[in-house]
């Protein structure tokens, strides 16, 4: 079955690239739109993501961490020590960003820092604290994981990680 068959089997849409309308810019030039894709894929995935990320906040409201902070806790967990630059390349993420998530979890003592000798690269491993709280915390991540799969079928399930991973 083609990837297009499997993405209307399961969204229950067909995807018709014919169906299309020009448009023109503000320069007066013309502008073939897929309007078949309409509702806009960004409006789906932003929704989609507030869902799960809602059901990962009120998983870990208890355990004082954040939904987007975990991710980058199991990085470093997994990887011992690991560059800012290195999170970034895994997460998709702007450093930037990560600089502050990382503040804070040093400031929570999750996390503590040191300076790579030969890169003189600032790096990060779990904490004593970083250690038992990822430890702690990884029933109610699988639990929610295991309720957000349960909503799909394997083949869906299978479906969906391969979708994720080719729009990556």
């Amino acid at each position: 079955m083609k990837i297009k068959d499997k993405v209307n089997s399961v969204v229950g849409k067909t995807i018709d690239e014919t169906n299309s309308k020009i448009d023109k810019t503000k320069d007066g030039e013309e502008t073939k739109i897929n309007t078949a894709l309409t509702p806009c894929i960004n409006f789906q995935m932003l929704k989609t993501s507030h869902v799960v990320m809602k059901l990962y906040e009120d998983a870990y409201r208890g355990y004082g961490v954040k939904a987007t902070q975990l991710p980058v806790l199991n990085i470093i967990a997994e990887k011992k020590l690991v560059t800012i630059k290195e999170i970034a390349d895994v997460t998709a993420s702007e450093r930037s960003v990560l600089s502050r998530k990382l503040q804070v979890m040093e400031k929570n003592n999750w996390i503590k820092s040191e300076y790579v000798y030969d890169t003189r690269e600032k790096a990060f491993r779990l904490s004593e604290g970083g250690k038992q709280l990822v430890n702690k915390i990884q029933p109610a991540r699988l639990k929610v994981q295991k309720e957000l799969m349960a909503r799909l079928s394997l083949d869906e399930q299978h479906l969906l990680m391969s979708l994720c991973e080719k729009l990556q």
